[in-house]
């Protein structure tokens, strides 16, 4: 029993300050003061502190000692009693506190706080609330409390619909979709359904599906383009496939159709019994990724579901509706074997009767005033059929529809295989295409080659343009690979973004895995690239080749880089005649480079994204590729002997009266080790024309040596044959230009990795006039300390601490520059002593004599966790380490990021058996409070608890 003088002077107390207060109940400890603290209403939430414009949000004291209680047996009544009814607040974190204390009670009674928690999760301001309320969650759905979690999720995760866009003046819906907005940050609006969901639908399966329903509706609603679109809600745009989260953490609607998949996910796989009913709710939803997930959810669990998978698959109005295909067609695959016979029957009829010619006939007649002649019209219905034989493939037998679909494969290019509609989709519309994706897809090659080269944009800005068709092209060539090759053989007149269109769209199959007919596509790219074009097709000029031909090698480059091959060596010939011609084209001029050049890095930028400097990349890959094939077939090295046609376009190109291009010559640099790995003694014999001394050529030894030194690791190999240049690269460091602007990618940085990578082998030496020794005479004081730091990056990747002799070689060039004692530079031990790789009493000793030099070493949470480490072997040295990192770094906010690992090193000094090092702990820790850390002062009752029971026990 406290009296009441007690609780009098303790309330006295309290009111002097928050300071007080907060002292008061940090110390607090007995459950016996909760009521007289209760009657005196000091729970009473504290609020926001506003000043002006600023708003700050304080630690409310009394709800961390509730927090404590709550973990107390005889406590947790009246700490449920007293949170269950507290006002309400502005006061994030005493939410916060709610949270945590609902987590520390009894499930039945941290059930008792859901209204609370509602209030907070309601407030403008959250902080860290959604986190913990999601543990809170998770706890109680756990626990059997499904009802409560399930009221907290809402609140949770509720949506707030985006403002209607307003339609556009000739009626159409605008293209900018609007998008729900939860309570937080939509990244862990994603996280946090990944917490909840799975408890919550093992709890309360049925409510569980109903909650995500009704916030997708609200997603889905909110990004619609039209309400009269119905319930098509292009989610086979913006979700392609509803098993592939592809798009998660874009998007809050994404998030939600997976946390709804997931669900139901669990529920197929916990909770069979209760599946019938989670699917007839989420099929009663009003747009078809509802009935998406259905789908999906049959074709997972449908061997249970038998009837119900008959019923969607008969339904014509599914198998007919364009935005259900993905999933329709998956289950279709997936089960058609499982229908009974006269139901397979009707599906092989059908598709053997064909689609409705009149209908397309009349679509094609809206849509371009064209009829479409017998061959078109036998284009579209064969594509139809294979592709919905192709679903069914392997249930054909070898009957008559296998033999159909033989033929139409062999007319019309491989069936595509169940999946999204286009695996190009695209979620963002920045033009707008006078086709739909649906009518593009429909209409066969032919027939769409003949509306691309007919169909002219209008007048309109806002209108359809060619970049949106073109964007409808690429997307059905990734759908269809097969058949856009065979569309790209017949491209002549086209303009040149339709053709670059095909060639992405083929590439992007080609990455999906799409099976390619290389032989020709290479017949066909070659063709397109032709200087002829220019006449009359792509477009009628020059830059619109220039287009065709980017796309063209990238798909090549692409395509070489492949391991294992995917372009099969016999078309050796057919790849190297694309190749060369395109080493030749105009694209970059030195006009292009003047107008768009810089520092000598972006030459290799400009050789990424111009046609003559791909495909010198292009090239490099090629001669990769035919060392790797020669090597499968002979088992023999190879040189240039080997490839006579790249040492020949090398040559010609290093020839700047030839080619006078800087981002070519930077495609020589960054490859200089694979030229080396081809044929050493050609990339010995030709290192002094792609790194150039002579004066009138600097801006090419630049273009080449930084591309080499940026974006190329040490290899030993290479130093032997570069060491000159790597020489000269150092002598340049005396004379930097004052009006170059600094690179985001900064070679004299590599420089240094590279040196002090060549040091840590043993390649290079601290002998006078060496390489390190000419690097730390010339350059600026930042480099030096980077090279230095970038030895303890090595240390920490390292698995292992280095040996002997690499050790010893580390140990001497710390010693070497301690000896020069320049300020920068030591304070990169912070990363050698942190790695603890080194030998500890040396690093121990190294860390004080920087420490004295009042450095402070970086990174600092990295030095004081390697104290941390240590502070029982060494609880002396380490206290002394932590006294000058706190009064170093005092002036910042260092010292909150090693706390923790402080009060470890403190705690080991306290311990310690020396008086001395006890007594420097004691007077740190008050320094520390003193500098407002008060959580310390904890440590120095812990010590003195301690003392008492070891006095105690001695007597």
């Amino acid at each position: 029993m406290i009296s009441d003088e007690t609780i009098t002077k303790a309330i006295a107390l309290i009111q002097k300050g928050p300071t007080n207060a907060e002292y008061f109940f940090e110390k607090l400890s007995s459950p016996a003061w909760i009521e007289p603290l209760r009657r005196k209403n000091l729970f009473a939430p504290y609020p926001a502190e506003r000043r002006g414009d600023m708003i700050s949000f304080p630690f409310w004291s009394p709800g961390k000692y509730l927090v404590r209680m709550a973990a107390n047996a005889e406590a947790r009544g009246a700490v449920a009693s007293i949170l269950k009814v507290l006002p309400t607040s502005d006061n994030p974190r005493v939410y916060e506190d709610v949270a945590d204390a609902a987590l520390a009670l009894p499930p039945s009674l941290g059930a008792q706080l859901t209204t609370t928690l509602l209030a907070g999760l309601s407030g403008k301001f959250q902080l860290l609330l959604p986190g913990k309320a999601a543990k809170v969650i998770v706890k109680l759905a756990d626990a059997g409390f499904a009802s409560q979690a399930i009221t907290l999720a809402r609140a949770l995760f509720a949506l707030t619909p985006s403002t209607p866009v307003p339609p556009d003046d000739d009626g159409t819906s605008s293209l900018v979709r609007g998008e729900a907005k939860g309570r937080f940050d939509s990244y862990e609006y994603g996280e946090l359904l990944d917490v909840c969901v799975p408890g919550l639908a093992a709890s309360d399966a049925l409510g569980t599906v109903a909650l995500l329903c009704d916030l997708l509706e609200v997603a889905v609603e909110s990004g619609s383009l039209s309400q009269a679109d119905g319930a098509e809600d292009y989610s086979y745009i913006w979700q392609p496939l509803i098993r592939v989260a592809e798009d998660r953490r874009n998007s809050i609607r994404n998030d939600l159709v997976v946390g709804l998949r997931d669900a139901g996910e669990t529920i197929g796989n916990h909770a069979p019994d209760r599946l019938p009913a989670v699917l007839a709710e989420i099929a009663g939803r009003p747009t078809n990724v509802f009935r998406r997930i259905v789908l999906h959810l049959l074709s997972l669990f449908g061997e249970r579901l038998l009837p119900e998978v008959q019923r969607w698959l008969e339904d014509s109005a599914v198998r007919d509706d364009h935005g259900l295909r993905p999933e329709y067609n998956i289950l279709l695959a997936r089960f058609f074997g499982d229908l009974p016979g006269i139901v397979q029957q009707h599906y092989l009829e059908w598709v053997n009767a064909g689609p409705d010619v009149d209908e397309y006939v009349a679509w094609r007649q809206r849509l371009d005033g064209t009829t479409p002649d017998e061959v078109d019209k036998a284009g579209y219905v064969g594509v139809w059929k294979r592709d919905r034989l192709g679903i069914v493939r392997m249930f054909l037998g070898t009957g008559s529809h296998a033999t159909t679909l033989e033929r139409l494969e062999a007319e019309y290019g491989a069936a595509p295989e169940p999946g999204p509609l286009s695996r190009g989709a695209m979620t963002w519309v920045g033009e707008r295409s006078p086709l739909t994706q649906e009518e593009a897809d429909q209409l066969p090659w032919p027939a769409l080659l003949g509306y691309l080269r007919t169909w002219k944009p209008s007048d309109d800005p806002e209108g359809p343009s060619e970049a949106g068709l073109a964007n409808a092209v690429r997307q059905k060539a990734v759908s269809d690979a097969g058949g856009a090759i065979v569309a790209l053989a017949q491209a002549e007149e086209l303009h040149a973004a339709y053709a670059v269109a095909l060639v992405e769209g083929i590439a992007g199959a080609r990455r999906d895995g799409a099976v390619i007919d290389w032989a020709g596509l290479l017949d066909s790219l070659y063709e397109i690239t032709s200087e002829a074009q220019t006449a009359d097709g792509l477009g009628g000029n020059d830059r619109q080749l220039v287009g065709v031909r980017r796309s063209a090698i990238s798909l090549v480059e692409d395509a070489l880089s492949q391991t294992p091959d995917v372009i099969p060596f016999e078309n050796r010939a057919l790849v190297w005649k694309l190749i060369v011609r395109v080493t030749d084209d105009p694209d970059p001029t030195p006009q292009h480079e003047d107008r768009h050049g810089g520092n000598p890095l972006d030459a290799l930028t400009l050789s990424l994204n111009t046609v003559r400097g791909k495909a010198f990349h292009a090239v490099a890959k090629y001669a990769l590729w035919v060392r790797r094939n020669i090597a499968v077939l002979s088992g023999d090295t190879t040189t240039f002997d080997s490839m006579p046609e790249v040492r020949a376009v090398l040559e010609s190109h290093l020839d700047a009266s030839n080619d006078p291009s800087l981002a070519v010559r930077a495609t020589y640099g960054q490859w200089f080790p694979w030229w080396v790995l081809l044929d050493e003694e050609w990339a010995k014999s030709h290192r002094d024309l792609i790194f150039p001394d002579a004066q009138l050529l600097q801006e090419y030894w630049h273009a080449a040596w930084e591309a080499y030194i940026v974006y190329c690791s040490p290899y030993s190999t290479i130093l032997p044959i570069l060491h000159p240049t790597y020489a000269k690269a150092i002598a340049e460091l005396a004379a930097p230009s004052a009006s170059a602007p600094k690179p985001f990618e900064s070679p004299t940085e590599h420089l240094a990795q590279h040196l002090m990578a060549y040091y840590w082998r043993g390649e290079l030496g601290l002998e006078e006039g060496g390489l390190v020794r000419q690097f730390f005479a010339r350059a600026a004081e930042d480099h030096r300390r980077k090279a230095l730091k970038s030895i303890g990056w090595s240390l920490h990747r390292a698995e292992s601490a280095p040996g002997e002799e690499v050790t010893a070689r580390l140990q001497a060039l710390w010693n070497w520059r301690m000896q020069v004692d320049i300020r920068a530079e030591l304070g990169a031990f912070g990363s050698w002593f942190g790695s603890g790789r080194l030998d500890l009493p040396w690093s121990l000793w190294t860390l004080e004599t920087v420490l004295s030099k009042s450095i402070l070493p970086t990174p600092g949470h990295q030095v004081v966790q390697r104290l941390a480490a240590i502070a029982p072997q060494y609880p002396a040295a380490t206290i002394r380490c932590l006294a000058w990192m706190v009064e170093l770094a005092s002036h910042d906010w260092s010292i909150h990021g090693w706390i923790d690992e402080a009060r470890v090193i403190l705690r080991a000094g306290l311990n310690s058996d020396d008086d001395d090092t006890k007594a420097r702990s004691e007077q740190l820790i008050q320094k520390l409070v003193a500098m407002r850390y008060r959580d310390f002062r904890t440590l120095l009752v812990e010590a003195d608890s301690a003392g008492r029971e070891g006095r105690a026990d001695a007597g």
